[in-house]
């Protein structure tokens, strides 16, 4: 007879590896799919790990942890809220690899009054303008892609995109 999951948990809490093997198996489809879309090298071992040092953590003590559905919704949000996380150091680092290669990157040999103008305008926007302008027209990102990696709605980027075009717009 098969063991449900709140049984594999309670035998995984007791450092059995068989039943953790098994924990991992049943989140495995949603882990690689997680890990298809980061397109990162370490990510599904990230969430692999996070998962098997996520099951001791778990407090069983409640009565609706004991149902299989609640418990399994919980472990697959906690994976769903760290791969949150990872998309979100994932954005920050290619933010931040954006930053350095429009410094070198762009020429402003020809023409120094350029850079002045150009570092002028980008003044008139707030970080976060800069970062979504920067990822949608220097890496070509979609508004939706953003909004997923900043766990926010497409209407936000949006307005946030809209309203750094037009304080360049005024500043020009």
């Amino acid at each position: 007879m098969p063991l449900n999951l709140y049984q594999l948990v309670l035998k995984a809490k007791e450092k059995d590896a068989i039943a953790l093997n098994r924990i991992i198996q049943v989140f495995s489809k949603q882990m690689n799919a997680y890990s298809r879309r980061l397109d990162q090298e370490d990510t599904l071992q990230d969430l692999t790990i996070f998962l098997i040092e996520l099951i001791p953590k778990l407090c069983l003590d409640k009565e609706y942890l004991k149902n299989d559905k609640i418990l399994l919704a919980y472990i697959s949000k906690s994976l769903k809220h760290k791969y949150f996380r990872l998309a979100k150091k994932s954005a920050t680092k290619i933010s931040k690899e954006v930053d350095l290669q429009e410094t070198l990157q762009i020429p402003y040999h020809d023409n120094p009054d350029q850079e002045s103008f150009m570092h002028d305008l980008f003044m008139h926007l707030n970080s976060k303008e800069r970062d979504i302008l920067t990822m949608i027209y220097i890496y070509g990102f979609s508004v939706k892609e953003i909004s997923f990696i900043n766990n926010v709605t497409r209407q936000a980027i949006n307005q946030t995109k809209n309203r750094a075009l037009h304080k360049l717009k005024l500043a020009i």
